[in-house]
């Protein structure tokens, strides 16, 4: 008499299925997170240029208007600014937003910082200007490119 059911080696090689099968699943799924989360960060910075740009040209405050964006020494503290005035520094910080965690600026790179600023009326940048913002558990980037005649872009590597 033959009773149904599975054997143990059965029962090993169908978990052992399982296990392989939601490794690869989930790493899938961590790159596509990680991948989504750098995406949402790139497109909240572009529209923070825009909006900018937009301040400069409208004149707002009569002032010209510009972001920092530092990116201090370590991982996961990375932010920019947006300000107006005459510089950064004699400036007026209206906003500080930093990076979600697990992203970081490569350009400008550790411990350095870089302005943008746009000009009064025009809302043209006083100089081109690349932003790269990098996933710290992938090697999944977004670069955001600012060109002398104020359009913003952005890709993905």
């Amino acid at each position: 008499m033959k009773k149904a059911g599975f054997t143990l080696v059965e029962f090993l090689l169908a978990l052992a299925i399982f296990i392989v099968l939601a490794a690869v699943g989930s790493a899938n799924y961590a790159s596509f997170r990680s991948r989504r989360l750098l995406e949402e960060q790139v497109d909240i910075v572009v529209a923070d240029i825009r909006e900018t740009i937009s301040r400069s040209r409208t004149q707002e405050s009569d002032s010209q208007w510009g972001i920092r964006f530092d990116n201090p020494a370590g991982n996961n503290n990375d932010y920019y600014q947006i300000w107006y005035g005459a510089s950064y520094a004699g400036g007026t910080i209206v906003e500080r937003a930093n990076l979600s965690p697990g992203l970081n600026f490569t350009d400008p790179a550790s411990a350095a910082s870089e302005d943008v600023i746009f000009s009064k009326a025009t809302g043209l940048p006083t100089a081109s200007a690349t932003i790269i913002i990098q996933s710290s558990s992938s090697s999944t980037s977004g670069t955001i490119q600012i060109n002398t005649q104020g359009q913003v872009s952005y890709s993905f590597d």
